[in-house]
């Protein structure tokens, strides 16, 4: 499971639990630190990505979070994500957005906070690890590893309200 804020506060909250469980499991059976224990995040976590120095948790969520966070940091095991940059684009459908998701050449993105021009090869910014970063940051976690966890491409085909999938565009990721 992953926690987002269209998940079940229910479940969430036995995300947690449920992972403690796990790594005592793996501590009885002396292979703790071999195996980390961690779930993935749909970049809905955030409330904040753009600019990416402004990264910040949606605050709905943040107590859940910071007790994975804080597991994460006491047991060495990674924050997690899935990020699409396709869904910046459909919250963003200007035509320099969808070539940043895409890699493609473009002017880049001004970042004050860090007074720095984002381009579209750094894969931590089009997957959205800086903000994730800040985000983690602002909370006390810089030392928790980010992981993208393998889910990053754009979309073949969608449904009606999404802009943008193509397969062309998919396959230029």
């Amino acid at each position: 499971m992953r926690l987002c804020r269209q998940t079940a506060r229910s479940l969430m909250t036995n995300l947690l639990p449920a992972m403690r469980n796990l790594q005592n499991a793996l501590n009885v059976a002396s292979i703790e630190g071999k195996i980390k224990v961690s779930t993935v995040h749909s970049m809905a976590v955030l409330k904040q990505s753009d600019p990416p120095s402004s990264g910040s948790f949606d605050p709905n969520i943040g107590d859940l979070l910071k007790g994975l966070l804080e597991f994460n940091k006491a047991t060495g095991s990674p924050f997690a994500i899935n990020p699409y940059p396709f869904f910046a684009y459909q919250s963003d459908p200007r035509p320099d957005t969808l070539a940043f998701c895409l890699f493609q050449p473009n002017s880049g993105r001004f970042d004050a906070g860090v007074f720095c021009r984002h381009f579209p090869n750094e894969v931590t910014d089009v997957c959205g690890v800086d903000a994730i970063r800040a985000a983690l940051n602002a909370l006390g976690f810089k030392e928790v590893e980010i992981v993208i966890a393998g889910k990053q491409g754009g979309l073949i085909r969608g449904d009606s309200n999404e802009v943008g999938p193509s397969i062309e565009n998919a396959r230029s990721l």
